[in-house]
């Protein structure tokens, strides 16, 4: 209908259902203002994927995860039972893990990308601007 309408609100995650476009706005600067998805990409620049594998074989997985030469770093949650998979710079497509780790035994039971929401986004955003 071609209307804009200016909500201001610190209830990120709500404004995450109802906005397809943001502002933000820091100590009356315009750090921001575009879609949701570019401010995503802005934050986090790498794909990042949350990998479990069965029988409690996460710390083994890590080891065959990390040296492939898409992967740029694999964190063990250990409170989780779960990898955190770093992709490289340039790399968005994770099925290759899949791949690998039942190619080498393992039973996957997730492989998913990481999400990120509105509140993550304001805080990469936002970190580091003084004045």
């Amino acid at each position: 209908m071609g209307k804009t309408i200016l909500v201001s609100s610190h209830i990120l995650p709500e404004l995450a259902d109802i906005c397809n476009k943001i502002g933000i706005i820091e100590k009356g600067r315009l750090l921001f203002d575009g879609d949701v998805e570019s401010a995503i990409r802005q934050v986090r620049q790498r794909t990042v994927l949350s990998v479990q594998v069965g029988n409690g074989l996460n710390h083994m997985a890590r080891d065959q995860i990390q040296s492939h030469a898409d992967v740029a770093t694999v964190e063990f949650k250990e409170d989780e039972d779960r990898l955190l998979v770093t992709l490289n710079d340039g790399v968005h497509d994770g099925s290759f893990i899949a791949d690998l780790l039942v190619k080498n035994g393992f039973r996957l039971k997730t492989l998913k990308e990481e999400e990120i929401d509105l509140e993550d986004v304001f805080m990469g955003i936002t970190k580091g601007i003084t004045n």
